[in-house]
């Protein structure tokens, strides 16, 4: 069991690094408030906020882009 919990201790340590890094990356993007990366059925993965206060006013704007992308993508 310790070596489950150093393995999972060592994956989120990189997941950390890997977030602080996108959101230093993206910080020097004007008007660039989240990253989310996502899988193919838009469940975020990893989401990144540069300003804290962004996230609740663009997870809407976020869900109807996904699903509108994604209409346009379904082949009928």
């Amino acid at each position: 069991m310790k070596i489950f919990n150093e393995v999972i201790d060592q994956k989120m340590n990189n997941f950390q690094k890997l977030q602080q890094h996108v959101i230093e990356l993206a910080s020097h993007v004007d008007q660039l408030h989240e990253v989310i990366f996502t899988d193919l059925d838009g469940v975020p993965i990893l989401r990144c906020s540069i300003d804290n206060s962004a996230e609740m006013s663009i997870k809407t704007q976020f869900l109807a882009s996904k699903a509108l992308s994604t209409e346009k993508g379904t082949v009928h």
